[in-house]
């Protein structure tokens, strides 16, 4: 989803691109809660020469989530993700995503919430769990260093910008072998 923050760091608006019932409305109601530090740009306010004094700007963030599915080999919970928005160029898009291995001693579920930021080229330059739930860190950021976006771009041209990934981890279950 693409959110909208305002120049205080408030969202102002939550779009989703894809949805995946029942998830979708869930996400969106957490993350009309989150406060953001602002994006910030580098101008004298006159449209001339910077003078490097940084103002907070309104911008745009790639919000995402992953939920795996709690079986392995069977049908799952929910319904196929629909493409129901076409993404802006503002935020940086994921290409490829790799979805995490489920820890083998975890015995709970968790959420992770990682902060990645994408590079001119769109590769994740970094990673880091900004809500963490051990033991699903690094399974997380492991699978989330290998994503690949299309990079941000605003007034035409690539930038360095953040995104947010939440990991959803539900318990594996198997389904029981039938009788013979």
């Amino acid at each position: 989803m693409e959110v909208g923050v305002s120049n205080a760091g408030r969202v102002t608006s939550v779009t989703p691109l894809r949805a995946t019932p029942p998830f979708t409305d869930m996400v969106v109601g957490a993350v009309r809660g989150w406060q953001f530090a602002p994006a910030e740009s580098t101008s004298d306010g006159s449209g001339g020469n910077s003078s490097g004094k940084r103002q907070p700007v309104a911008s745009k963030v790639l919000v995402a989530a992953v939920v795996r599915p709690p079986t392995l080999n069977t049908p799952s919970l929910g319904e196929p993700a629909k493409d129901v928005a076409a993404e802006s160029d503002e935020t940086p898009f994921p290409l490829i995503a790799t979805t995490p291995v489920f820890p083998a001693l975890a015995s709970q579920p968790g959420v992770v919430l990682v902060e990645v930021q994408v590079g001119l080229d769109g590769s994740v330059v970094s990673a880091s769990a900004i809500r963490s739930a051990p033991p699903f860190d690094d399974a997380a950021l492991a699978a989330v260093r290998l994503w690949k976006f299309r990079p941000s771009r605003v007034r035409g041209r690539s930038v360095v910008a953040r995104a947010y990934v939440i990991f959803g981890f539900t318990l594996p279950i198997t389904p029981l072998a039938s009788p013979k």
